[in-house]
């Protein structure tokens, strides 16, 4: 059985081809090794590439001061406004909680957030006239030519997988040369300059050792980010017509002598030979595209999966998760939203990739600088509710430094919930018990002690939520009062989920938690969701009555699945009430990232159609190279923001989404194919991971499916949603060689570690040369779709 392809061949079809130069740093090609990055752009007057690094930040924040900064005094404002029905809250809010915002835009004082880098810029002897490219994913490499009247250079970059590192190789014919290598802070915006000066940054110094040369950032001394950063780099000359330019990026975080240890591994790289540098650099990425494939009839959204993964493999390969730009912050200027985690969407829509996908290794940097920051997290909740558990506001520097911009969701509870339950996904999707007792059961016990602590008992002997927020619902003015309500439906979905999930990882550890009958009188007791005629509602009396970018009254169908379409006929209704009204309300007010997460939502519910056009509406929202600018910036007139501020999260939950159609598990239940558009006939993935650890693979052809591959890792019962037209499903169990029939809706086997299982509808039957995989025929119009074109393509 050849189950999937060669996919050195197969991605060239997935390829960036610039058949135009990216003259603007948001449509350039995206390089990065999850620890530094680089944006190349330009149309070779200069070749411009825009670097950046994860730690280096700008950390200081203005900390609240007034002593009515908590919960108790928030809720007793909240409360004294509605009972007087007030539109908005009394100005003494404005001055309690808001005194300490940092409003992007204003930066008289610093406040947390990503620093921009460097920018290199290569000068040549003769004007460039023609600029060609081309971004290979599978090997993480760029190729380029820039021709001039009586030459060619032809370069080559890439960040090196496993060194901090980047290579650009410059190959010259005719007349042409590198004339000027320059590396510099010129390029930042006058407001970004002048942010920086107030901050107290000095200019930065270059210095020479040899063929060496560096650039050195200082930091601050009230700024703890590391102290400085470095720009090592250095032009090495192997012939007449080739030179290749080393670049190192370091900070004290990485090293007590950065431009010593920056030189060691330039030193290293010319020693070692381009050529082996390149072979080393592969074979990451070489493992890293064998562990899955998927071929579907929709080429454009093929291509938009296999770019998503490869930036979120770029950004997430190191020792820090993925940020909001990832490594890829804006050029000249101080990034949007500082370039920050927030914890309210962003965060978790950049890893649902991770699981369906087969890459829990991506995860990794998220669990564990997370899981490092757990103690501010208890402080901060200490600080502001006054009680034990743990609290995490909704933007967050990268050491966990609040920063105070956004006011109402940081205030939101679920911040912290919605972050524990990644790492639930983890377990379910790798059952490693261990991770489930030292990282999942923990963080989602000290969450489950934030909700215990605010949950109260009322007249109806049910648990209530007395105040929270839906994230970013009527967001735009702090002040108003119907921001802010009781039982809100997100949370009410994650009290559900954190008491349901610790009383099962109880029993999986086998730990006799005294909290335990605690969780079970919650879970009997709580409130039930506030709904009405037109579905669930926001908070409790607070229907959906607008457009609403934000699914987070929806969150109990997804991501949590505590409301399923398996369920009772009535939870069935309450579903597609609450999405149809969802839809009803228009997409207006919706920003890109709200379409690929309908998508999600859609595709859970078995509503390929919907799951489909949304993720085609989403084109509307990227650049040329993919990236999500957040508004509807070519006026298509989809919704009314029109703004390109760059985030990559919502290209990774479109990918995600793209999965979900293709593969479910939720519930102890396998299904494939579940949420196909009625249009696709034909489809294929290899290795797509389901919760239980089980690895699955399978073909639909001519709207059948003609086998189920299933791969165990940890042993165990599967249970796969049988999708044959036969009731009878052939069992083969390829490690044994022993067959068995196998009846009914469920298909239902003891698996063993390493076993393998194939399931046949049982009087069909299979040719062996229909055991392999499926990929599709395309015309030049139907492959390489990104990159920026001579004449645009959608």
């Amino acid at each position: 059985m050849k189950l999937m392809p060669d996919m050195s061949e197969y991605l060239k079809q997935h390829d960036l081809i610039y058949e135009a130069p990216p003259t603007e740093w948001s449509c350039g090609i995206p390089l990065a090794n999850g620890e530094i990055g680089v944006v190349i752009w330009g149309d070779g007057n200069p070749l411009k590439l825009t670097l950046d690094k994860y730690d280096v930040w700008e950390l200081r924040t203005i900390k609240p001061t007034d002593p009515r900064y908590n919960y108790k005094y928030l809720r007793r404002i909240v409360e004294y406004a509605k009972s007087k029905g007030l539109k908005r809250l009394p100005e003494e809010a404005r001055d309690i909680f808001l005194d300490c915002a940092c409003f992007h835009g204003k930066p008289e004082k610093p406040y947390p957030t990503r620093i921009p880098l460097p920018r290199v810029e290569l000068y040549f002897t003769e004007p460039i006239t023609d600029f060609s490219a081309r971004l290979s994913i599978y090997d993480a490499i760029a190729y380029g030519s820039l021709i001039s009247h009586s030459g060619k250079v032809s370069w080559k970059c890439f960040v090196h997988s496993r060194e901090n590192l980047i290579v650009l190789i410059l190959q010259y014919e005719g007349n042409i040369k590198l004339k000027e290598l320059k590396v510099s802070l010129d390029h930042l915006d006058s407001k970004t300059r002048q942010a920086l000066k107030k901050w107290g940054y000095p200019d930065s110094v270059y210095g020479k050792c040899g063929e060496y040369h560096w650039l050195k950032q200082e930091f601050p001394a009230e700024n703890f980010a590391g102290g400085a950063y470095f720009v090592i780099w250095r032009r090495f000359t192997e012939t007449d017509s080739r030179e290749v330019i080393y670049i190192s990026i370091l900070t004290f975080n990485d090293s007590k002598s950065p431009i010593d240890d920056a030189r060691k591994v330039i030193d290293n790289a010319i020693k070692t030979g381009v050529d082996k540098l390149i072979e080393s650099h592969k074979q990451f990425w070489a493992e890293f595209w064998n562990k899955s494939f998927i071929a579907i009839p929709d080429s454009r959204l093929e291509n938009l999966f296999y770019v998503e993964l490869y930036k979120l493999a770029c950004c997430s390969m190191g020792r820090y998760p993925c940020s909001l730009q990832g490594l890829w912050s804006p050029d000249g200027t101080l990034p949007p939203w500082s370039n920050d985690y927030h914890l309210d969407m962003n965060v978790q829509a950049t890893y649902w990739l991770v699981y369906a996908s087969n890459h829990l290794e991506l995860g990794k940097s998220l669990y564990e600088h997370f899981w490092k920051l757990l103690p501010k997290f208890r402080r901060f909740c200490r600080e502001f509710f006054g009680f034990d558990g743990i609290w995490t506001r909704c933007e967050m520097a990268i050491d966990g430094t609040p920063i105070h911009g956004w006011f109402v969701v940081n205030f939101w509870p679920g911040n912290a919930a919605w972050l524990a339950h990644m790492y639930w996904l983890h377990w379910l999707y790798s059952r490693d018990k261990k991770f489930l007792k030292e990282r999942a059961y923990p963080i989602m016990k000290a969450c489950m002690q934030t909700y215990m602590n605010l949950l109260e008992i009322w007249p109806d002997g049910r648990y209530h939520l007395p105040l929270s927020h839906s994230p970013e619902w009527l967001d735009g003015d702090p002040l108003d009062t119907e921001a802010w309500g009781s039982d809100t439906t997100c949370d009410l979905a994650f009290i559900r989920w954190l008491a349901m999930s610790l009383i099962e990882s109880a029993k999986i550890l086998g730990i006799e938690d005294p909290e335990l009958p605690k969780w079970q009188e919650i879970l009997e007791k709580l409130a039930e969701y506030p709904q009405d005629e037109s579905g669930l509602q926001i908070y409790r009396g607070q229907p959906l009555t607008h457009s609403h970018r934000h699914y987070s009254h929806l969150m109990a169908i997804y991501p949590l699945g505590i409301l399923n379409i398996e369920g009772s006929k009535e939870e069935q209704e309450l579903i597609y009430r609450s999405i149809f009204t969802w839809i009803l309300r228009g997409t207006g007010e919706w920003a890109g990232w709200s379409f690929p997460s309908t998508a999600l939502i859609a595709a859970r519910v078995r509503l390929g159609n919907m799951a489909w056009h949304m993720l085609q509406t989403y084109f509307y929202f990227i650049k040329p190279n993919t990236f999500h600018v957040n508004g509807d910036y070519r006026h298509f007139g989809i919704t009314t923001h029109t703004y390109k501020v760059m985030t990559l999260e919502g290209g990774f939950c479109a990918a995600a989404a793209i999965l979900e159609m293709l593969l479910q598990s939720w519930g102890n239940c396998i299904r494939v194919f579940p949420a196909i558009p009625e249009f696709w006939s034909d489809a294929y993935f290899y290795r797509l991971r389901a919760e239980g650890a089980f690895l699955i693979t399978s073909k639909l052809r001519r709207g059948k499916v003609k086998f189920i591959l299933i791969e165990s890792e940890k042993g165990g019962t599967c249970r796969v949603l049988n999708p044959f037209d036969n009731e009878q499903v052939l069992l083969k169990d390829l490690n044994t060689n022993k067959e068995k029939v196998l009846k009914g809706k469920i298909i239902e086997f003891d698996t063993v570690p390493g076993g393998k299982y194939l399931l046949l509808p049982l009087e069909e039957g299979i040719k062996e040369e229909e055991l392999m995989y499926l990929s599709f025929k395309r015309s030049k119009l139907e492959v390489n779709w990104f990159g920026v074109k001579k004449i645009p393509r959608f």
